[in-house]
């Protein structure tokens, strides 16, 4: 069992987003408690096409790798016909979940999985006190379902369930269910099987062969992007046995690590000492500079060169926004100048 404030709340679902029945589609057939969670079939059952139909207010949180919510059936009739699942929003609120395309159930009736009006044996019969669980995994994009906190298995595979919405059918008159979407704990612990799948998928990228090289390359990158001089040295003296092995010959000629150049250093240093002008406010002699390093960088903008220039034929492009050209007389600020100019010279 879980505890309600460890998962239910906070491990499932953010406690200011738990879902709750959907009462803004009237079911006539259906009467919702003020709970939001107990719903009661007032129906007559007479035919396949008034089964009574409540869902969420919403999808199954998404943001961990398995949705889930429960139904306690707390009375059936013998001929029970509840079921629960998922469905879209287009699901027609009077059919059982699985009797209509893109929707997924676990019937009571026959213990039978249902999609796209198909059934195959799957579970038990459910009845008056039992709980049913029905869970999305979205990261290998199956749907499961549980039965008094014990896994029955998964019912479908291959499924995106981004949209899917939980749904629960009744079609025996005065039968009732409350549904649990975290607000207390769950009968089958969701959470030690999210953490078995979070383990499983860390092993996964654990067993991704990395080549040394590859890891060299992209710190040493990221290192001269960001002008980071001393960091660059420091880094290449630690990482050459890298450059050097075996492995590496394949591709060090393309690497920035294996690569030593005086100009490139020379050039990093110069973009230090420039940065350092602009923050203690030596705008000209900064620009000045910057002119005989990259004449092109600071040169006015052209409009007519932007190919996102609105037109009066295109009123849906991108103009081009003042900000984009940078002038080092719009501002006394040396801040702002410092911030300006770091935006160029890192680019």
């Amino acid at each position: 069992m879980n505890d309600a404030g460890s998962f239910g709340r906070e491990r499932h679902v953010p406690a200011n987003d738990l879902l709750t029945i959907n009462t803004t589609e009237k079911i006539t057939t259906v009467h919702v408690h003020r709970d939001k969670l107990t719903a009661k079939y007032i129906g007559k059952g007479a035919h396949t096409h008034d089964v009574g139909v409540v869902r969420a207010n919403g999808q199954l949180n998404k943001n961990v790798r398995i949705g889930y919510f429960e139904l306690t059936v707390t009375r059936a009739e013998p001929s029970t016909t509840i079921s629960i699942g998922l469905s879209t929003r287009l699901f027609p609120l009077n059919r059982h979940p699985g009797w209509e395309p893109n929707s997924f159930g676990y019937h009571s009736s026959d213990g039978k999985k249902y999609t796209n009006g198909s059934a195959q044996s799957f579970g038990s019969k459910y009845h008056t006190s039992d709980t049913v669980g029905c869970g999305v995994n979205y990261a290998k994009q199956h749907i499961f379902f549980t039965l008094n906190g014990s896994l029955i298995g998964i019912a479908f595979e291959k499924v995106n369930a981004t949209q899917l919405i939980p749904t629960v059918g009744m079609h025996t008159t005065n039968e009732s269910v409350k549904i649990n979407f975290g607000q207390e704990p769950f009968a089958f612990d969701v959470a030690a099987l999210i953490e078995r799948e979070n383990q499983e998928f860390q092993e996964s990228v654990k067993r991704v062969p990395l080549d040394p090289l590859s890891v060299s390359n992209l710190v040493g990158d990221y290192l001269l992007h960001m002008g980071f001089l001393n960091s660059y040295k420091a880094f290449t003296h630690i990482s050459s046995p890298v450059s050097n092995s075996p492995t590496a010959s394949s591709s060090s000629s393309s690497s920035s690590i294996a690569f030593s150049c005086e100009d490139l250093e020379v050039s990093l240093a110069k973009r230090s000492e420039i940065l350092h002008k602009i923050q203690k406010g030596e705008i000209d002699s900064a620009e000045q500079e910057i002119n005989e390093l990259a004449p092109d960088l600071l040169r006015p903008f052209d409009a007519s060169l932007d190919p996102f220039t609105r037109t009066e034929d295109d009123e849906d492009s991108i103009s081009p926004s003042s900000d984009l050209s940078l002038d080092f007389s719009a501002s006394d600020d040396p801040q702002v100048l410092a911030d300006n100019s770091l935006f160029l010279l890192r680019s």
